[in-house]
């Protein structure tokens, strides 16, 4: 580029002129300045993108228009670089035009290539497009293509056009912050957000405050139902280029008895249509990758359940269903659950969390739906008395007791320090008598719930001093 020159007039054969004129450049419009040249630049390089769902396929669009003519013959080509966390696979990548201009038939991925496509190169992350159809000064061009968002969170980075062959220029893009997208969620604030279209810019997958866990019973030794309910933030893909499998872990079900293996996930009944999860959330999880649907796998020895996604699922989706564990015989407080992920990693928002494991709450206010608190067993009645005070009589000693908790078959209760009582005792259980249980001990016959009480007489015959 250069300033504008200052030409003169002057008129050949008229007598009256002798002098050189100035002639003035066209006011208002410095463009128009005789022999005024701009320097080379791109006036205008704007880029979006259609999602911000971390995994997933996005459409990256650029409007750009240069001040100078763009020439196969000078090997004119374009480098846009910067393109951090997109992935594709090393080499030609199609371009399109949404505007149906065919501005894509003016490059190729090599001089001159097939018309349509530029050169991505992974590592370096950038795309190169060589012109092959001259383009004016001042033509305005859209061009995308489809990339891979990274499996983790990330702002928009700072994306670079460069222009290579006859002259160097190199601007920054102006990153789309009006554009409305459309992407599937369900919660309007995110959705109506225009911020989202900025290029590269990937959400963080989180889960919503809706992730819970809830358990059927609090009772010791008793067959617990442990309920999972699970909502991320993104569309979760099963694999996508930089990861094979999804899996989730909740753990820390302290105490937990189940054999070790595949476990059965059951569906949660819906007693009230319409419901809020999805009618088959079983299928959606395999104890292995690519394994049986409804499954999870339960780890013994890390008191944990493990799931592989087996398709895609969209963003706030509630996946909800239950599997079979078997409670502590020794009460217990609730013990604090983690859920973590691999492949795609699925944090919360609880800064009061471990860095790689991220805190489950419980959904029912009720303690007793917490999992995996454990009542701890006790008496809440206790009585004892007898039938007759005299020596050496026969003497019925009656036992009155309640537990707060049910009782399975083979409890065995022990009444001791029946002092200097003789003879081999008769038990009576709410009425029945049950024989051959001796005077130190009595043995429940049937299950119990808890609050219930239960009277248990014991025949015998009174020493024969006090």
């Amino acid at each position: 580029g250069r300033n504008a020159s200052a030409p003169t007039l002057h008129v050949v054969g008229c007598a009256f002129s002798t002098t050189h004129s100035a002639v003035m450049g066209v006011p208002g419009d410095e463009g128009l300045r005789p022999l005024q040249v701009f320097a080379p630049r791109i006036e205008v390089f704007r880029m979006g993108q259609s999602t911000p769902n971390p995994g997933s396929n996005n459409t990256l669009s650029c409007t750009m228009m240069l001040n100078f003519l763009q020439s196969p013959a000078k090997r004119h080509f374009y480098v846009v670089s910067n393109l951090k966390g997109a992935f594709g696979a090393t080499g030609a990548v199609a371009l399109s035009d949404w505007t149906g201009a065919n501005a894509h038939l003016r490059v190729a991925a090599t001089p001159g290539g097939t018309p349509g496509f530029g050169y991505w190169n992974d590592s370096a992350k950038t795309v190169t497009s060589y012109v092959v159809a001259s383009i004016e000064a001042g033509e305005t061009l859209h061009m995308s293509m489809v990339v891979e968002n990274s499996p983790a969170g990330q702002d928009s980075p700072p994306i670079y056009l460069t222009t290579g062959g006859g002259a160097i220029v190199s601007r920054v893009a102006d990153p789309d912050a009006s554009t409305v997208l459309a992407f599937p969620v369900r919660v309007r604030e995110i959705n109506s957000d225009p911020g989202y279209a900025r290029p590269l810019l990937v959400l963080a997958a989180r889960w919503t405050a809706g992730t819970s866990a809830s358990q059927a019973t609090q009772y010791p030794l008793q067959p617990n139902r442990i309920t999972l309910s699970l909502i991320s933030t993104v569309t979760c893909h099963m694999r996508t280029r930089t990861y094979d499998a999804i899996s989730i872990t909740v753990a820390n079900f302290s105490n937990a008895k189940a054999p070790t293996g595949p476990v059965a996930l059951s569906e949660i009944a819906c007693t009230s249509p319409p419901c809020v999860w999805e009618a088959d959330s079983t299928t959606m999880f395999a104890a292995t990758p690519g394994g049986t649907p409804k499954e999870g796998y339960w780890d013994a020895s890390k008191f944990s359940l493990t799931l592989y996604l087996l398709r895609e699922v969209p963003a706030f989706m509630l996946a909800s269903f239950s599997f079979a564990v078997t409670n502590p015989a020794v009460g217990q407080a609730y013990p604090p659950l983690s859920i973590s992920s691999t492949g795609l990693r699925i944090t919360t928002v609880d800064t009061a969390c471990d860095a790689s494991l991220t805190c489950l709450v419980p959904s029912p206010s009720s303690l007793n739906r917490h999992p995996l608190f454990v009542e701890y067993a006790a008496f809440t009645i206790t009585k004892a008395g007898q039938s007759n005070p005299n020596p050496g009589a026969a003497n019925t000693i009656t036992v009155t007791m309640a537990v707060n908790v049910p009782l399975l078959l083979g409890v065995v209760f022990v009444l001791s320090n029946v002092v200097q009582a003789k003879g081999n005792a008769v038990l009576s259980v709410s009425g029945e008598t049950v024989a051959g249980l001796g005077v130190n001990s009595g043995q429940l016959v049937s299950a119990t719930f808890g609050g219930a009480s239960y009277s248990a007489s014991l025949g015998e015959d009174n020493a024969e001093r006090a």
